[in-house]
């Protein structure tokens, strides 16, 4: 009798132990996902950031860029002005006007 008590107590904590030992490997296993997931979104922020730096480069490369004329000269006549100067022909046909302008070193 008090050998088949021992028995089943013995049976009941090698079960709670395949218990224990089965929710540490599920953590191990949820934690590996979370930094495998962490790693993923970081190099996802990084070709993130990358484009955007490409695109903005594209953009910036895109404008206008007005060469030879002074800060003094371009602010009193105006970029229209200096557009119909340099380009007689240019907007005849459109009516194009300037949106944005940037000042390059």
């Amino acid at each position: 009798n008090a050998i088949t008590e021992m028995q089943s107590q013995m049976n009941a904590m090698m079960g709670r132990m395949d218990e224990a030992e089965q929710r540490m490997n599920d953590t191990e296993d949820k934690i590996i996902k979370n930094s495998e997931a962490e790693k993923r979104r970081d190099t996802e922020a990084k070709d993130h950031d990358t484009t955007l730096r490409e695109l903005s480069d594209l953009l910036k490369r895109n404008n206008m860029c007005i060469i030879g004329i002074l800060e003094d000269e371009e602010r009193d006549k105006g970029a229209e002005c200096l557009c119909e100067q340099n380009f007689p022909n240019l907007g005849k046909d459109t009516d194009i006007k300037i949106q944005a302008a940037q000042r390059t070193p």
